[in-house]
């Protein structure tokens, strides 16, 4: 086993994404770790586009704006939020 994350604060979430009928913006005042599990996504996150497959995962600071451009269908995501 390996310890990823040791915070006295942590939220961990499962999130499952439909196909998106438009992009969904964000900028959270917590550092939140995304893992996508099944499926994909693609973002744009400070002006980069992001694709991101199963097992590829990202780390939004606090305050990064970012925004989730389309989802496959099905696409089940783990989210670690970090206050």
């Amino acid at each position: 086993m390996a310890k990823l994350v040791e915070l006295p604060s942590l939220t961990v979430e499962q999130i499952l994404s439909g196909t998106l009928a438009r992009p969904a913006s964000f900028e959270q005042d917590h550092d939140e770790w995304v893992l996508v599990l099944e499926g994909s996504a693609r973002l744009l996150v400070e002006e980069t586009e992001i694709d991101l497959q199963a097992g590829e995962w990202l780390l939004l600071p606090s305050g990064c704006a970012h925004t989730v451009l389309e989802t496959q269908a099905g696409t089940s995501w783990l989210a670690l939020h970090l206050d």
